[in-house]
């Protein structure tokens, strides 16, 4: 599965990660880049990132199993382009959900499905996710409802040099290290 393409010639920061090139950009303090998605759905997208090295925490895979993977808006695009909000943009107490969301709503951004983890999680490897400054990336889904009845939200993580997505509730208050992914209206794709 292809996964990163090259959003801006001007201001482009690449990262190396495993040989690979990913090329993202920031922009007034968020982070831009996109994802390709090649229709590739449900348990298939799931069995292709363990099968690409992505290590899939337990309680993420029960989430991502209980979801019709390939039903939402992403399905028949070829990229999307993602915002990430670094958590640094957001004093303590503002980093909560509810808060971020508001944030990312103002500035013109859309709630991602979760399946768009499976897609950042293709795209990134950790040594990106630090090269970018953070230490995880929360896709700001619908939070799901696990088996023990808490709210989620899939994360990929930047750390330990490996690739791997888990679920942390959803009203966690996360550290300025964290980023936050959105993403962005086709509209605004072409002024970015």
């Amino acid at each position: 599965m292809e996964c990163c393409e090259v959003l801006a010639p001007v201001g482009c920061i690449e990262s190396l990660g495993s040989g690979r090139i990913i090329a993202w950009h920031k922009e007034d303090g968020i982070i831009y880049f996109s994802v390709a998605y090649d229709g590739v759905t449900g348990k298939n997208l799931i069995k292709h990132l363990q099968d690409d090295g992505v290590s899939i925490g337990n309680y993420a895979k029960q989430v991502l199993h209980s979801l019709d993977l390939g039903s939402t808006s992403i399905v028949g695009k070829t990229t999307t382009k993602i915002a990430v909000l670094p958590g640094k943009l957001f004093t303590d107490n503002h980093r909560t959900k509810n808060k971020i969301c508001a944030e990312a709503k103002r500035r013109g951004f859309i709630e991602p499905p979760a399946e768009l983890t499976c897609l950042v999680s293709d795209c990134l490897f950790s040594e990106d996710i630090q090269a970018m400054g953070l230490s995880c990336v929360v896709v700001m889904h619908e939070p799901i409802v696990g088996h023990d009845g808490d709210q989620v939200l899939l994360v990929v993580d930047g750390f330990n040099n490996s690739r791997s997505i888990h679920a942390c509730k959803s009203t966690h208050k996360w550290n300025p290290s964290v980023g936050f992914a959105f993403i962005v209206p086709e509209q605004q794709e072409t002024e970015n």
